[in-house]
């Protein structure tokens, strides 16, 4: 026989089957929860209908600091299925670097451009100590030709003489450095190289710039230690 009862609430007419006393149903009607009442018992229990969005449970970690509390007694699950997921990452990819200041590819650049500097210093002085050479002979024969005491064209004379002398000594010192063979000579040859009195050819523009530019290369240290006087090798 169907029980049938009212809601607590909204005092509408529930029925349900036989043999569901002490249970819980819904109201159809206010969607309330009530208790099935026993037969002869007119008391019925209505359960309070739960709000449809509850607040969750207040956090007491709500920005996750203290991390997950687990047992380190718990037996652990891989964390992939991937049988490839305990092997080592691959190296990172090496690009290769842009020479640095010392790296042999520089240094060698810059040997390449002392000898090729002092190979044309070379060629340019050559003429001038010819030009030179003519000047002191057409002199010497002159004054053979016409002895004479005059201190001043003797003077002329001696000066042109000395300044010949400085001339030859400037490019054998400019050889120095084209070989790359004594540090100390080469260094002379290149300063020397930038006056005009023993190297006429500095008075154009280019030949001065060239002298400059092998005085500072000279004084870079990888160049340096390249020359055979520095590497303790003696000329033979």
């Amino acid at each position: 026989m169907p029980i049938s009862f009212h809601c607590e609430t909204c005092r509408r007419s529930i029925c349900v089957p036989d043999g569901s006393e002490g249970k819980k149903t819904r109201c159809p009607e206010c969607y309330s929860i009530v208790q099935i009442p026993f037969h002869g018992n007119t008391t019925l229990l209505t359960v309070p209908k739960q709000p449809e969005f509850a607040p969750s449970e207040v956090d007491d970690d709500p920005l996750g600091i203290s991390g997950k509390k687990e047992s380190r007694w718990d037996p652990q699950e891989p964390t992939s299925s991937n049988p490839f997921a305990d092997q080592p990452a691959p190296p990172p990819i090496e690009r290769p670097s842009t020479p640095r200041p010392g790296h042999p590819r520089d240094t060698t650049k810059k040997q390449k451009t002392l000898k090729n500097l002092a190979a044309i210093l070379l060629a340019l002085g050559v003429p001038m100590l010819v030009f030179s050479l003519l000047a002191v002979s057409s002199r010497v024969l002159a004054l053979i030709d016409n002895p004479t005491d005059d201190s001043q064209t003797l003077g002329a004379l001696g000066g042109m003489a000395t300044l010949l002398l400085v001339q030859v000594v400037t490019l054998i010192a400019l050889n120095e450095a084209r070989v790359m063979r004594n540090y100390a000579t080469a260094r002379t040859g290149m300063i020397l190289a930038i006056i005009p009195l023993s190297y006429p050819a500095a008075l154009m523009v280019v030949p001065l710039g060239l002298a400059i530019w092998g005085v500072a290369l000279l004084y870079d240290p990888d160049v340096r230690a390249a020359f055979d006087s520095e590497q303790g090798n003696t000329p033979d």
